[in-house]
């Protein structure tokens, strides 16, 4: 998946975690900085459950992150939804 951040400041994402209806996804611990504007890849692993490429999915999404010269533990939430690509 390929997230931005839309912010004014310098963020570090430590996890993402997707909730779907039928599988659930997640980066599992990570420390990633995230430039404002600048998009970045990051691997979701669904674990043993099968994803079908061009099937759709649909699921709650959490980024879990803090501030540049921060250790307050923040998040942002939404949903997020598209087709399987492989």
């Amino acid at each position: 998946m390929e997230l931005r951040n839309n912010g004014g400041e310098d963020l570090t994402f430590t996890s993402i975690t997707v909730d779907g209806a039928t599988v659930d996804c997640t980066t599992g611990t990570i420390s990633t900085a995230v430039t404002p504007s600048t998009p970045v890849s990051f691997t979701v692993d669904c674990g043993a459950a099968t994803l079908t490429t061009g099937n759709t999915y649909k699921g709650d999404i959490t980024i879990s992150y803090t501030k540049s010269g921060s250790s307050v533990a923040l998040a942002s939430t939404g949903t997020i939804a598209g087709k399987i690509v492989a």
